[in-house]
């Protein structure tokens, strides 16, 4: 047969596809002698010849006449690698021992190294240019158990589809040109699309800017309003200070709540305060203000003086009456014997008229007990008061003239001005009369403010004005 040996052919280096191409070919015609029966079993490179037209397998009558006619066995020993286990062991040649022949061969072809006794592919290691899946086909074709190799078809296919995909990964791959098109001018569109795109434009851009400038508009407010609201003064609850020191009480109000306490140049009676504490407060004590607000103190003067009225020569009735209007009370009542003086009719007094005397103190009088100086009788007593008061009253009768002691209404339009140095208060008017306590006026003023009103009260009445509940004036109807 004219060509040239697979041994020849190995001399020079094959391209992985053309390799393949070759396993996939061998195969493909031993598939067809095996359909027909027969079997080489005898394959190595030095029988199978390449020519142009195509592949020559030969030894085929060699092999089998030497086996049978002298019972030779091929024993060249760089072919014996290239047999089945079970022909080199003396068994029977199989359609499979020939799949196993083309496996070694091929092996031997990619990578140039014999197969190891052992039956592993160290060739194939790191061989990055050899397709992924060849180990898997030469492993399936390289087995020692003949039933568990691939048949001659399926090895060809398998080497065909990595030969293909061999063949296509080594093609060098042109780049497509793209392609060049002429410029493609715009459609011009119609003006009146034209102007109502810019209609739209100018619209987005309008409520961009008003939208932008309203948020820049809040911003700013906002922070004119954190800024007011940092610098606004703090504020502070007026504390209740009322019998406190004034130094312990500005000490308080300057030093630890930021006010700014004043002592007002007037002071005020009280009788649960003692003089010089503190009595009251403007604001009062309770309400928020800010710090910084002005806060005026008024001082306690002690129990109200009051001026104690002539009680001579007005009977001990009338004298009690007269010591009640000013807020004092009658105290001890000693009777003397005065022939002078009709009986019941006072003497003298202490402290005496003219003097002052806190309020709610006692004045102590001393009474005419006739010429005799004895007591009316008991059940005369009342008859000898009446009867005393009806009496005109000697000379040196005294010029005050006693109270009236009628119990008719009494009328009177009395004025009021508030004091200047009060901010704010309320303004209350009682009236206290034989009918009892009744608050005729209740309202808030403010410093200067001036209150006229008409009183009435029955009987002996009295007239008293308070500022924020504290007794400013009282005067009788």
């Amino acid at each position: 047969v004219a060509g040239q040996s697979v041994e020849r052919w190995l001399l020079a280096e094959r391209p992985t596809d053309h390799a393949l191409g070759l396993g996939a070919a061998l195969l493909r015609a031993l598939h067809g002698w095996h359909e027909a029966g027969y079997v080489h079993g005898r394959l190595h490179p030095g029988n199978v010849i390449i020519d142009p037209s195509g592949l020559w397998l030969t030894d085929w009558d060699q092999a089998e006449a030497l086996e049978q006619s002298f019972g030779l066995r091929y024993r060249r020993p760089e072919h014996q690698a290239f047999l089945a286990p079970e022909v080199r062991a003396g068994g029977e040649k199989r359609p499979e021992s020939d799949v196993y022949s083309v496996g070694v061969l091929l092996y031997e072809t990619l990578t140039g190294q014999r197969l190891p006794a052992d039956g592993t592919l160290p060739g194939l290691a790191g061989r990055t240019d050899l397709p992924a899946g060849l180990r898997v086909v030469l492993e399936a074709m390289l087995t020692n158990e003949p039933d568990g190799r691939y048949p001659a078809s399926q090895a060809a296919e398998a080497l065909e589809r990595l030969r293909a995909y061999s063949a296509a990964r080594q093609a060098p791959v042109e780049a497509p040109r793209p392609a060049v098109r002429p410029p493609v001018r715009p459609e011009r569109l119609p003006l009146w699309v034209r102007l109502t795109l810019t209609g739209y434009r100018l619209l987005f851009v309008l409520i961009f800017s008003l939208v932008l400038s309203l948020a820049t508009v809040a911003a700013a407010g906002w922070g004119v309003f954190r800024w007011l609201d940092r610098a606004r003064p703090t504020e502070v609850i007026v504390p209740d200070v009322i019998t406190w020191a004034p130094d312990n009480a500005e000490q308080l109000l300057r030093g630890q709540l930021g006010l700014n306490p004043q002592i007002a140049a007037t002071k005020r009676p009280s009788v649960s305060v003692d003089e010089g504490k503190i009595v009251a407060l403007q604001p009062p004590a309770g309400r928020t203000v800010r710090a910084g607000r002005k806060v005026v103190i008024y001082l306690s003067s002690g129990p109200e003086q009051k001026v104690v009225p002539n009680l001579t020569r007005f009977t001990l009735r009338d004298a009690e009456a007269r010591l009640a209007n000013v807020g004092l009370k009658i105290g001890n009542k000693t009777k003397e014997r005065n022939p002078d003086l009709t009986a019941g009719y006072i003497i003298r007094q202490d402290p005496p008229a003219g003097q002052a005397a806190k309020a709610g103190s006692p004045v102590h009088v001393w009474y005419s007990g006739g010429r005799d100086g004895a007591d009316p009788p008991a059940e005369k007593e009342a008859e000898a008061e009446d009867a005393a008061e009806s009496a005109e009253p000697a000379a040196e009768a005294p010029v005050d003239e006693p109270p009236a002691t009628d119990s008719g209404p009494r009328k009177q339009t009395i004025e009021y001005t508030v004091p200047t140095d009060r901010a704010s208060c309320m303004v209350k008017i009682v009236v206290r009369d034989d009918n009892g306590e009744q608050i005729i006026y209740n309202r808030l003023h403010q410093g200067g403010d001036t209150i006229r009103r008409d009183v009435e009260g029955q009987g002996r009445a009295r007239i008293e004005i308070y500022l924020d509940d504290l007794l400013e004036q009282q005067e009788d109807l």
